[in-house]
């Protein structure tokens, strides 16, 4: 499945806001004679209010693609098929993205000041062919839309106490109570020494086809937007100008909400003779 990939990124525009605590990263590999790559998008997003989070976005995101990598270049040198690939080892892929996350914890940790709080978000997509994994930890959305059915899906879990009230029934979502508790995050990278494996969100998505858009970003650039007009968004991008996407998205975010913005837009598009 081939593909094409944008991304942005922007500063906060709050006053004394110095720094970027967004990090991001896009890597595309392959192993050994298989032909099929592998695709791996990351965002962590440092949180604000507390300590050096540009530092420990960073360390998320590289203690993350080591352990990553590793992981799945083991998976292609420990098999004895001829013509292993990923395309048939699902489960690999989503063990090797816990270990990651795993990991990128530990990082942020090792890499704190003793005496500062500090942490991170962290969200992770994996395309593989014609699948996917998702994971996340925190509250940086993962949006998935398939075009046969022109419906868009939240992916990721959004780790607050909003979300948690509005499952026990307490109040509706985007309702005032809603966003007066959205910023309460109950789980994030360097909060712990060792992240808690109930609040490590994994969901596999299988059969991508032409048209199906993968939507990620930090909170920042999602704002206080519901889903529908996030959709609205999304489907811009089968008139032509998928570019203007997340352009488009930063500035409508910025009416409710400013901080940090970086944003992933992934589509697949047909494949090619290559694939």
């Amino acid at each position: 499945m081939n593909y094409r990939i944008y991304t942005d990124t922007v500063k906060s525009y709050m006053p004394g806001h110095k720094v970027n605590e967004d990090r991001c990263l896009f890597t595309e590999f392959s192993f050994m004679q298989d032909d099929k790559k592998v695709r791996l998008m990351i965002i962590c997003d440092g949180m604000g209010g507390l300590n050096d989070g540009e530092v420990a976005a960073q360390n998320g995101v590289t203690g993350f693609a080591e352990v990553f990598y590793r992981e799945i270049m083991s998976c292609y040198l420990e098999t004895d098929m001829d013509g292993f690939s990923l395309e048939y080892s699902i489960h690999d892929v989503e063990d090797a993205m816990i270990k990651a996350l795993q990991c990128a914890n530990d990082k942020v940790c090792a890499g704190a000041d003793s005496l500062k709080a500090t942490g991170a978000t962290l969200s992770a997509v994996c395309v593989f062919d014609d699948f996917a994994v998702v994971i996340n930890v925190g509250d940086s959305p993962v949006y998935f839309y398939r075009a046969a059915k022109k419906k868009i899906k939240l992916v990721s879990v959004l780790q607050t106490k909003a979300e948690q009230d509005v499952a026990e029934g307490i109040y509706e979502r985007y309702s005032e109570e809603y966003y007066e508790n959205d910023h309460r995050i109950y789980s994030s990278l360097g909060l712990y020494g060792e992240l808690n494996p109930e609040n490590i969100c994994v969901t596999s998505i299988g059969k991508l086809e032409q048209g199906d858009i993968f939507l990620m970003g930090s909170d920042g650039a999602f704002g206080r937007m519901k889903e529908e007009e996030i959709q609205t968004m999304i489907e811009y991008c089968a008139t032509g100008n998928d570019g203007f996407v997340l352009t488009q998205l930063f500035s409508r975010a910025r009416e409710d909400k400013y901080d940090d913005q970086t944003a992933f837009l992934y589509i697949c598009t047909e494949k090619t003779e290559e694939d």
